[in-house]
């Protein structure tokens, strides 16, 4: 029996293999090791891409990422790349590099590079997946591009967070992706394949044949907002079906509601945004409902009051929902621990100095039951606005749940945190700095009185697209003046 309700992924499927990464770096030489043995084709899907980026060659020495995709087309005339990026908006060109169209259309005849422009105004193609002869897939929050390079250590400094190897661009950075083998890798380029039909003409690559092979229950849940072309909304008008509201896929916000009610003992988010107003009041329904039984909750975020860029106008936001988790847990008697990962500076520096390690992943882990793992941020954009992509292992035989519990370890170790929530260690490269949050949010109203006051979650973190909100706000408008 499926614990899940059906509403909460697209296809229940089995993998026999799944291996999860930590940081870009190791990520990326997996992925470059895989592209030398490949003999059919490689697809990308991403948010965002960088032909610069340092892969591994043959001979040990660091290549381009544009001229290992050139070789390996030379070497082999039946290999095709594919790749699928989001049609960004104007405001991001600036950290993107320039003419992406014309430069990888000018690699090889069998680099296929697509914009994707079908979204709603406001959304975006935020899913990264990588998908290889149809045999190995890659799910997660990874982008192979600049400011995005790291590897487990989070040193203090270090000359590979950069697109050279010679000059340190970046601070630490932390993301996770999942690899995986079997059946659910044919789910995978069945989805692959309906968005890039939806952006281009170009032939597609076929999806593997199905198997009946058993092994892990995995599950691939979506988010996405496919707004109506003109000529459908014709045909609705002549036919008399008048829908205006475009098709919606919300499994990933119905799969974190789902995995929230399921847990018993213990939850770990860990993400890059805690903006979720509907997450929020699903959390502190859980935790009130576990009142005095053994349950904790750990919350590893970025710091978004350390970044220069405009989301770190939404801390007050962000604080405000964890105050209210912060809340329940004290009077429900549940250990809380919500914290920033930061790397001290090592002996011959300063002591008191210190970095932020952005968090770019996105995970949940329930119990020794669930692993949830893909592009989905705890956001209502990430829910209702733009395309994502998570895939879920449950645990359903009892030899499963241990290795569960063992990643479930591994991730508060890597934070230098304990099993029952707690900073053990002060000796680990990065660790966890504890955060009361009903204190962080008065420090940050007093220090940013106006910008908090400001309404940014309608800019950042849109219930529903852009034009959508304008439409039932002039609509308003109308009725009110009526």
């Amino acid at each position: 029996m499926c614990p899940l309700p059906r509403r909460a992924f697209h296809i229940k499927s089995h993998a026999s293999t799944w291996k999860t990464w930590a940081e870009t770096g190791p990520y990326a030489d997996r992925v470059g090791e895989l592209l030398e043995k490949a003999k059919k084709h490689a697809i990308f899907l991403g948010w965002q891409i960088d032909s610069r980026y340092p892969f591994t060659g043959p001979d040990g020495k660091s290549e381009r990422f544009k001229e290992k995709l050139e070789r390996l087309c030379r070497q082999n005339p039946d290999f095709q790349v594919y790749f699928l990026l989001w049609d960004h908006a104007t405001f991001y060109t600036v950290e993107r590099e320039k003419f992406q169209r014309r430069l990888w259309s000018r690699i090889h005849q069998h680099v296929h590079f697509v914009f994707d422009p079908r979204h709603p105004f406001g959304a975006s193609h935020h899913e990264k997946l990588v998908l290889i002869d149809g045999e190995t897939a890659f799910c997660g929050g990874i982008d192979l591009c600049d400011y995005r390079r790291d590897y487990p250590e989070h040193t203090w400094s270090d000359s590979r967070r950069s697109l050279d190897g010679k000059h340190e661009r970046h601070g630490p950075y932390h993301d996770r992706a999942v690899e995986v083998q079997g059946d659910i890798v044919r789910s995978l380029y069945q989805h692959a394949e309906s968005r890039w039909k939806r952006a281009s003409s170009l032939p597609f690559p076929t999806p593997p044949a199905a198997t009946q092979d058993s092994g892990l229950t995995v599950y691939l849940s979506r988010t996405a907002s496919y707004p109506k072309s003109l000529r459908e909304r014709i045909r609705n008008r002549l036919t008399r079906k008048i829908n205006r509201r475009p098709s919606l896929v919300r499994e990933n916000e119905r799969l974190t509601l789902a995995l929230i009610r399921l847990a018993k003992n213990r939850l770990i988010i860990e993400g890059q945004y805690f903006w979720s107003k509907r997450i929020t009041r699903a959390l502190v329904r859980k935790i009130h409902a576990q009142k005095g039984r053994p349950f904790e909750v750990v919350v590893i975020l970025t710091d978004l009051t350390r970044l220069r860029a405009l989301t770190r106008q939404m801390t007050s936001h962000g604080y405000q929902l964890l105050t209210q988790v912060e809340a329940a847990c004290s009077i429900a008697g549940i250990r809380l621990l919500v914290g920033h990962p930061i790397v001290r500076a090592p002996p011959p520096e300063k002591s008191h100095r210190e970095k932020a390690v952005y968090v770019h992943s996105k995970l949940l882990i329930v119990d020794d039951r669930f692993i949830s793992i893909g592009s989905t941020n705890l956001a209502a954009r990430a829910f209702r606005v733009d395309s994502e992509v998570n895939l879920t292992w449950e645990a359903v035989h009892p030899t499963e749940r241990p290795q569960v519990a063992a990643f479930a370890d591994d991730v508060l170790q890597h934070w230098g945190l304990s099993a029952g929530a707690t900073i053990e260690s002060q000796n680990s490269h990065a660790i966890l700095k504890a955060v009361t949050p009903s204190h962080a949010l008065k420090s940050w109203i007093l220090t940013h009185p106006f910008l908090s006051a400001f309404p940014w979650k309608f800019f950042f973190d849109p219930e529903e697209t852009w034009a959508k909100s304008f439409k039932s706000w002039l609509k308003a408008r109308r009725s009110g003046i009526r």
